[in-house]
Parts: structure tokens; C-alpha cells; sequence
């Protein structure tokens, strides 16, 4: 009788698995990124574009990476390019620094208990007219 799973399908679901994951973080981590590091108060303007490029970029990645099969006979000089895309991005993250707007002291307790509330606060720091202090941006506190 044939074995229809060889040994290579368990490195197979390991891949699957991590994939799954990493597709699984990547929009929640534009989400949080852009929070962060640019504040909430034009959040869905600016998370539109980004998840518009995102999507576009899953899109039309396989597309690309099929026609560089097609054209090369190989993925083989395709995927050291990817590599170094990759790493590049990896740097750039990596060299955002420490966040400009930290998060909020409190906030997920708050959210858990009432959302109306937890949007209220978001708005306050959101409209806040002053949103660099000298020493960077204050750690916000939930009141209780």
C-alpha cells in the first residue's frame, strides 16, 4: 500500500503553520505600528492606503514570483532577492525606534468593561492639542 503522506508533509505543515501566523500578524501589526508611531487621530485615513498596499502586494507577489519562474526556469534566482527585500524591511522596522505614542495605561481593562468608554478616552487623545512634549509624549492614564 502506498504511503500517501511521506516524511516531508510534517516540514510541510510546520510551513503551513508559521505562514498562517505570520498572515495572521501582519495585519494586526500595521494596525498597531501605525498607532504607535503616528497616533489615532487620522487612523483609517492612513490604515486604508496601508492595507490597500498590502493586499496589492499579496496579490500580485505570487503573480511576480510566477513570472519569475516563467522567465528563469527557477525560482532559484528569484528567492535571494526576496531575501534581501525582506531583511531591508526587517532593518527599517527595527530601526523605528521607541514608540511616540505608548500605549495607554489602563486601556484594555477599560475596553473590556465598557467600549463607549474605552472610544471616549481613544477621542481625548486623539483631539489632544498638544501632542509632543519635550521629553516625547506622556504615558496616558484610564481613570477609574
Amino acid at each position: 500500500m502506498r504511503r500517501i503522506l511521506r516524511p516531508p508533509f510534517s516540514n510541510a505543515v510546520v510551513a503551513v503553520a508559521f505562514v498562517g501566523v505570520a498572515f495572521g500578524i501582519e495585519g494586526d501589526l500595521l494596525a498597531l505600528l501605525i498607532t504607535r508611531y503616528l497616533g489615532t487621530r487620522n487612523f483609517g485615513r492612513i490604515l486604508g492606503p496601508v492595507q490597500a498596499v498590502f493586499l496589492l502586494g499579496s496579490a500580485f507577489g505570487p503573480l511576480l514570483l510566477g513570472l519569475g519562474y516563467d522567465e528563469l526556469g527557477s525560482y532559484d534566482p528569484v528567492i535571494p532577492v526576496l531575501m534581501a527585500i525582506l531583511a531591508i524591511e526587517a532593518l527599517l522596522i527595527a530601526a523605528l525606534g521607541r514608540y511616540i505614542y505608548p500605549a495607554v495605561s489602563g486601556f484594555d481593562q477599560l475596553a473590556a468593561r465598557d467600549e463607549l468608554a474605552a472610544s471616549e478616552v481613544l477621542s481625548g487623545i486623539a483631539e489632544s492639542s498638544d501632542p509632543h512634549l519635550a521629553s516625547g509624549r506622556p504615558r496616558a492614564q484610564v481613570g477609574d
